[in-house]
Formats: structure tokens, sequence, C-alpha cells
């Protein structure tokens, strides 16, 4: 007979219950266990013991600062890490399946529910980093969506990659790409991006999930703006942006409208489209600073 692997239990707020195999890579042992915290589920029974393993064998460096220190040794056997090596082109079979099924999905954002750090290791000379877990599934409510959760210590460049991983996977480089299936609850697939990305030392500003519900963006850095509604022109001539906005890094501050047009030299149409935009923005900015007043007031 076949032994059963060891399982945990996992029920989420609505009484969904979900499993997680632990006879399986100790680092998407782990990344398994955050998703599902980061999805609000509790975990029922821990049989886990020493099959949990390690997150990753090797030194950690400088976790969570977005820099590299390469005189660290000894290096990581990449055989202990989860990453991709990208030897194949895409077909025009995935291309297909991606536009039907992955290029209309959303993006959100969330901050990883433990004291996970973003870390750096060196392999074979090379330099990787793991900052984000980067997820398409299925949510509570039927919803299909692609999360990126950020690790701490996360940055600008972490979460650009992982954007840049979700564009690719609706361009086609999916499930041949780095992309594994990792669970299924009453039949909705989950998949996991590999682990680690492949970096050059290069820093940035801490990243920041966005909590400002009238913000359209779902990310910043602590040096960016929210933004509640823009208008842009790209016509020759005529260009102009008209954005609402007010800084991440001053919470008080209200909501204002920003307006870029330079050498604007168009038509009484076009004239006539950056009022009607330029009033639009006037009106969201009312709007929005009237929504901040109310939240504030109690």
């Amino acid at each position: 007979m076949f032994a059963t692997p060891a399982v945990e239990t996992w029920i989420s707020p609505s009484g969904r219950v979900g499993t997680v195999a632990l006879d399986q890579d100790p680092v998407a042992l782990e990344a398994l266990r955050d998703m599902m915290r980061a999805q609000g589920y509790t975990l029922q029974n821990e049989e886990a013991g020493e099959a949990a393993g390690t997150a990753v064998s090797g030194e950690i460096i400088n976790p969570g600062q977005g820099t590299i220190d390469t005189s660290v040794t000894p290096d990581v056997d990449e055989r202990d890490l989860t990453i991709v090596q990208r030897t194949t082109d895409v077909t025009p079979e995935e291309v297909d399946w991606a536009a039907g099924n992955l290029a209309h999905l959303s993006t959100t954002y969330h901050d990883v529910k433990t004291d996970r750090q973003a870390v750096d290791v060196r392999s074979g000379g090379r330099l990787w980093r793991s900052a984000c877990r980067i997820v398409m599934l299925t949510d509570d409510n039927g919803v299909e969506q692609f999360r990126v959760v950020l690790y701490k210590g996360a940055t600008i460049a972490d979460v650009t990659d992982a954007d840049e991983v979700i564009e690719q996977a609706k361009a086609g480089y999916f499930l041949r790409h780095g992309w594994d299936r990792i669970e299924d609850f009453n039949g909705s697939p989950r998949y996991l991006f590999a682990e680690y990305r492949r970096v050059d030392g290069r820093t940035s500003e801490p990243a920041l999930v966005c909590d400002e519900p009238q913000c359209s963006e779902g990310w910043h850095s602590v040096i960016e703006d929210h933004c509640a509604e823009e208008m842009l022109s790209r016509t020759t001539g005529a260009r102009y942006e008209i954005r609402v906005r007010r800084p991440v890094a001053e919470a008080a501050a209200p909501w204002q409208v920003e307006v870029y047009a330079d050498d604007f030299m168009g038509t009484p149409e076009q004239v006539a489209a950056f009022m009607n935009d330029l009033s639009w923005c006037q009106q969201a900015c009312v709007a929005a600073n009237a929504k901040r007043t109310k939240v504030v007031a109690a």
C-alpha cells in the first residue's frame, strides 16, 4: 500500500476547506501557507513536524533591504531554489489560451500576514531574490484574479518585476514558463509563480500596498501620489494629463487637481475636450474630498 501524504487542513472565513500537502518543496510549502493566511484561512491541524523543512538552505543576505552583498559565501545550491530558466518560446496555442483565459484578469496587491522577509541569496555566482508571491487563483467570491503578496522589505523593483511576470503570463508565458498548479479547492485551480527572480544588485524605494479606497493604483512607493481619477490626451500638439492626486506620505493632505499641458496647441474641438476633462476632474476632486471628510468625521 502507498502511504497517504501528510496534509494540513485550512478553513476559510466562509467555511471552505482547503488542504496543503506536506510532501513538496519547502519553499513552495511555505509560500502556500502564506497564501492561505493572506486569504484569511486558519490552520485547523498541524501535521508538518519535520516535513516542513526550511525555506532555503544557505545564508540569507540582507533580509528586506533590496541590496545584495556579492562577497557573502557559501553559495546556495540552485537545486534548493525554485527559479525560472526560460528556454522555450511561447507557442501560438499558449498565446490564444492566455488571451481567452488570463488577459482580462485584474491584479490585487496584499501585504504578507506573517513576518516573512524579502531575501537575497547567491548561487553559482548569480544573484536571486525572493520578495513577492505571485498567484493566479479564484477567490471565495468566484472571481479569478492575479494576486501579488509583498514580503516585508519588498521594493518598487520587486513589485515591478511581479507586474512584468503577470503581463508575460497574459501573453502566453504561463504553465510551461515558471507557473505551477499548486492547489485545487472545489475544482478551482491555483497557480504559483517560481519563488526566486534573478536580480542585478539594484536598489529602490520600499513598495507599499495602497490602502486608500479612492485610489486607482494597487501599490506605491512612499514618495509617490495616490490617484483618484485621470484624463489623458496623446494627440500630437494637444497633449495633456489631468489627475486628481494627493501624496502617499501625507495622510491629512487633501485631493488636488494636477495638470500637465506642455505646448498645447489645439483645435476648438480639442480645447473643448480639454475643458470637459478638466471639469470632470474638478468634480471628481470635490467628490473625493467630500468622501474623505466623511471618513475622517466618522
